[in-house]
């Protein structure tokens, strides 16, 4: 490569990259596309939501349909109906409010204020520990 070509290279990676240092980080744990979030950052369960409602039970979804695979990311086979519910997203979006996220499997999100990147992270064992400790109290 000739030196111009490599001076040519260095000035665009460094104003590709300049763009990114001069946004500011915003760091949160709600995603809201207008306005602000209902919720705060520590809230305890939705308003529609009955926090001393019965727990555990066994509920049944009728579907038509057959299936021949509970994978819903196989390459073969049909997947079963609703197969989406049986994993988390990293967020969720109430039914009281619009354009809002919080966190469920992520635990706080950064992004630019230009909105060109955005990075989330996650809970630690977030899943697993749910899953231990729904089967502690059922025994």
């Amino acid at each position: 490569m000739t030196l111009l070509k490599r001076a040519a290279m260095a000035v665009g990676v460094g104003l590709l990259t300049s763009s990114v240092w001069a946004a500011n980080v915003i760091e949160t744990t709600t995603l809201v596309g207008f306005g602000t979030a209902k919720y705060p950052a520590d809230f305890k369960h939705f308003d529609y939501v009955n926090p001393d409602a019965p727990k555990y039970g066994k509920v049944t979804y009728g579907q038509n349909g057959t299936f021949d695979n509970f994978n819903r990311y196989a390459s073969r086979g049909q997947p079963a109906a609703a197969t989406g519910n049986l994993y988390d997203t990293l967020m969720f979006s109430p039914s009281d409010e619009i354009d809002s996220f919080y966190p469920l499997i992520a635990e706080k999100v950064r992004y630019s204020d230009d909105y060109s990147w955005l990075e989330v992270d996650i809970k630690s064992k977030s899943a697993v520990q749910r899953w231990c400790a729904y089967h502690r109290e059922r025994r």
